[in-house]
């Protein structure tokens, strides 16, 4: 079912609606919404073993940046939002952003367009129910128990792609194989 804020059913709301519901198990939520970034204090998560214990020289506040996240503003997974968030990926250190490159707002459209028309759709599934094994019929839309929402319907940023996924503690990325109608 969808999270207990979010779960008209009320069956989400503690083991005991759960257990009512017919759930085998009450699972509270244990991935952490992204904190909302201060005013002021865009950067970037970046990973190592590119970066460790620096940020690179320049580390500019849109496009892409190879060992890091995309900035705040663009970052999908949250994990750019502040310092708590980045470590929260598993991220080896949150860098400010030290230059702002200019961009249109008609640019950044067309780059996230590109972006998001090159990925693959797909869904992070966890153990138990998936292991080393996608579900037979990964759709692109809706609810697939053990699964998140797949890749444009996910908030968390966790069906973004195999490597979000596993930050998230998932335990395979399943890509979406029923199209939808």
């Amino acid at each position: 079912n969808f999270a207990t804020d979010e779960d008209d059913s009320g069956c989400s709301a503690d083991e005991e609606a759960c257990d009512k519901c017919g759930g085998a198990i009450f699972c509270e939520v244990n991935v952490p919404t992204p904190p909302t970034p201060e005013p002021g204090a865009a950067g970037r998560c970046c990973y190592a073993p590119t970066f460790t214990d620096s940020c690179p020289a320049t580390v500019t506040g849109s496009g892409e940046l190879p060992g890091c996240n995309y900035a705040t503003g663009e970052d999908d997974s949250g994990c750019s939002a502040s310092e708590d968030a980045c470590m929260a990926c598993k991220g080896s250190i949150f860098c400010p952003v030290t230059t702002m490159l200019a961009e249109t707002s008609a640019q950044s459209r067309v780059r996230k367009e590109k972006s998001r028309a090159s990925r693959v759709a797909g869904r992070c599934c966890y153990s138990p129910t998936f292991v080393d094994q996608c579900p037979a019929n990964v759709t692109g839309t809706g609810e697939l128990p053990g699964c998140n929402f797949a890749t444009d319907e996910d908030d968390s940023g966790c069906s973004a792609d195999e490597e979000a996924c596993d930050k998230c503690g998932g335990a395979i990325f399943c890509e979406v194989n029923v199209p939808t109608p």
